[in-house]
């Protein structure tokens, strides 16, 4: 593996893990709220939405704020409604800066290898051209017809052509010092 496609894989695994948190920014943001001991945080039987809660604040449900002179009833209204609110208010606290940070993970990557690919004119990790149509290389008409009409497959890089086997006179014997004595 080279500098270079290990480079662009870890900025694909950088975009991959943004989209993750992307998913999961949508998903906190737009799952209902948790039913608190009043009741549930929505205008109906079930709970809104943490987005919808966020945007509309009076879509909790709540209904009319009692008179202040029913302080038992005001304070739990009061308590409902923060309970909700607070809920809203976590949702959006983890949902915002997780799918801000995510969508720059996803961005700043992206931004990177497209900036890379068109100063090479490829992708960072891929190979040289090769094979049919790569520079260099002949086109499909140049080449020689093999068998019936079908083109030969061009290899790349090109073999290289066989080299001459020159026989060759037999090896002399080995030259060993003569003993001493004279053998």
């Amino acid at each position: 593996m080279t500098t270079t496609s290990g480079h662009a894989r870890g900025l694909w695994v950088l975009v991959y893990l943004g989209l993750f948190g992307i998913a999961f920014s949508c998903a906190t943001i737009f799952s209902t709220l948790p039913a608190n001991a009043e009741g549930t945080c929505g205008p109906s039987s079930g709970s809104e939405t943490a987005a919808e809660a966020l945007f509309e604040p009076g879509s909790i449900g709540a209904g009319a704020e009692p008179a202040a002179s029913h302080t038992a009833a005001l304070k739990a209204w009061h308590d409902f409604v923060d309970s909700c609110q607070s809920a809203t208010d976590d949702r959006a606290a983890v949902a915002f800066p997780v799918g801000i940070i995510s969508l720059g993970l996803v961005v700043v990557p992206l931004v990177l290898i497209l900036r890379r690919r068109s100063r090479t004119g490829s992708s960072p990790g891929d190979e040289p051209a090769s094979g049919p149509g790569a520079p260099g290389s002949p086109s499909p008409d140049d080449r020689p017809l093999v068998g019936v009409g079908a083109p030969a497959r061009p290899s790349w890089p090109p073999a290289e052509p066989p080299t001459q086997v020159r026989p060759s006179a037999p090896n002399p014997p080995p030259n060993y010092p003569s003993p001493p004595g004279g053998h």
